[in-house]
């Protein structure tokens, strides 16, 4: 993986290895119906002054990031469950961007599943 990809490719062609189309499509719906809702809840809670949620959304967030590859969400989130797990909440612009990011990823991964289906297999650089 490069290091400036926001996605891990290998990890969608390996889940396509074990399951084929429709696992992969599934992993990605799920993530796709679940993280959004947790994204905003965590820029409510920002705004809200609400800590402890601010932790535990982006900690919800970064797990999911983790199990589909999306790497520059989970690092994302990382950092805004750590500060807030420090008792800080996150810049202002930080939970927008972490939303930004996972939409950006939900692009990236539904087109690494239609390479892979096409049979394209996994591409050097698998960023938007």
């Amino acid at each position: 993986m490069d290091a400036s990809s926001p996605i891990d490719p290998v990890f969608l062609s390996d889940l396509h290895e074990a399951g084929g189309d429709e696992l992969v499509q599934d992993v990605i719906a799920t993530f796709a119906a679940s993280v959004p809702p947790r994204a905003a809840a965590l820029q409510q809670a920002a705004t809200a002054g609400q800590v402890m949620q601010v932790a535990a959304a982006a900690h919800a967030i970064l797990s999911a990031a983790a199990m589909v590859g999306l790497v520059e969400v989970e690092m994302l989130a990382r950092t805004l469950e750590d500060r807030a797990r420090g008792g800080t909440l996150p810049p202002a612009h930080a939970p927008a961007r972490l939303a930004q990011a996972v939409e950006e990823g939900i692009g990236s991964l539904q087109q690494l599943a239609r390479q892979l289906r096409g049979g394209g297999g996994v591409p050097a650089e698998a960023g938007p």
